[in-house]
């Protein structure tokens, strides 16, 4: 037999069944109605619990927000106590710098004359001896050298010497001494008669510029 016939005998045994669909429309139609409900119960679902977990994260979020905002004002009424302790501060530096000016105004132009004292013990010449030494200082008036220099204090020396020359070395100490200036001498008269040792009585002063001034009371309150 050949191919062609064989094929043929093939194809006439094979029978084809229609298919039928016997279900009515209402049954396909409520099949298809329960299959969205499902899928509809399934996205509410989802949404809720995207909702649920939103209000979760949301509360969390809250709380750590109304802990943060409890520390931070602990931590301001901490620092405000704080704070209220030192209300008293300007109130107590204005009376500081208050009392610091009075102090200023009344010693600002002390001088330390110890000092100086000191100092002319170790200059005066070994020829010349000081009978007396008078300080005249008045805050309120300044003093005028004899050269016309202003000074705040005028010092009077009153002594004898071996000679005029060891008077003008005396005079030439004072003037080496910081804040001394313009020293001079007012009289000098020699001593004449067999107990004088022909001695020269002198007096002399210095005038008194700020710069022998301690400085001591004029410190400025610190900040």
């Amino acid at each position: 037999m050949s191919t062609l016939t064989k094929s043929r005998e093939e194809d006439a045994q094979t029978v084809l069944i229609p298919r039928v669909n016997l279900l009515p429309p209402e049954i396909a139609e409520a099949t298809r109605f329960d299959q969205m409900k499902r899928i509809m119960a399934a996205s509410i679902i989802g949404v809720f619990v995207v909702v649920i977990l939103a209000a979760v994260v949301a509360s969390f979020q809250v709380s750590a927000a109304q802990n943060e905002l409890a520390d931070a004002q602990a931590s301001g009424t901490s620092l405000q106590n704080q704070v209220s302790q030192f209300t008293d501060v300007p109130k107590v530096f204005a009376e500081v710098q208050s009392a610091q000016a009075q102090l200023s105004s009344a010693m600002g132009n002390e001088v330390r004359w110890s000092t100086y004292l000191g100092d002319l013990s170790l200059t005066i010449p070994r020829n010349v001896g000081l009978t007396s030494m008078t300080i005249r200082q008045d805050p309120g008036a300044p003093v005028t050298s004899a050269l016309g220099a202003t000074g705040i204090a005028t010092v009077s020396f009153e002594g004898q010497a071996s000679s005029s020359k060891n008077i003008a070395t005396f005079l030439d100490s004072l003037a080496k001494q910081k804040g001394y200036i313009d020293p001079y001498f007012t009289n000098a008269t020699k001593s004449t008669g067999a107990d004088a040792k022909n001695l020269v009585t002198f007096s002399a002063s210095v005038t008194v510029t700020d710069e022998a001034k301690s400085g001591r009371f004029t410190q400025k309150a610190s900040k």
